[in-house]
């Protein structure tokens, strides 16, 4: 997965570190990110070894308190042969009634080994009138608007 046009206005922050959830049900939502003054927001999540299910779905709030989900912005589900995916979901910020914060809800079901996670949220400026500008609908992925 490469991250297209990485300069000064790209601010990339680790989300949540690697998680493995041993075999236990589990719904993953350590930390949030702050989008105050940008304008697009892409969670990468990387899953390694699983032998169960892995959703996500991106979560929005005004107070880091109280989420909802962003319409739009989910994953198809990841099945338990999925070893080794990576997926991108952007969302953008200047959207209409976007809020400040932002999270990605991570489920994973049960297994005897469960599944090994790492998850990032890169935040950015763009600028479609740039030379070389790549933006959402020149990516595969899943986009929220």
């Amino acid at each position: 997965m490469a991250v297209a046009n990485f300069s000064a206005a790209n601010k990339p922050i680790l989300h949540i570190a690697e998680l493995k959830n041993n075999g236990n049900p589990t719904i993953l939502n350590g930390g949030y990110v702050d989008a105050t003054g940008w304008q697009r927001l892409a969670f990468l999540l990387g899953v390694g070894q699983i032998d169960t299910t892995v959703d996500a779905k991106v979560q929005e709030s005004d107070n880091g308190t109280d989420w909802v989900d962003v319409a739009g912005a989910e994953i198809t589900q990841i099945d338990a042969d999925g070893d080794n995916s990576e997926v991108e979901i952007n969302v953008d910020l200047t959207a209409a009634g976007r809020k400040r914060y932002y999270r990605l809800l991570v489920t994973v079901g049960a297994g005897a080994a469960g599944a090994a996670l790492a998850v990032w949220a890169i935040l950015s400026l763009y600028n479609p009138q740039a030379a070389g500008a790549v933006g959402p609908a020149d990516l595969e992925e899943v986009v929220a608007v």
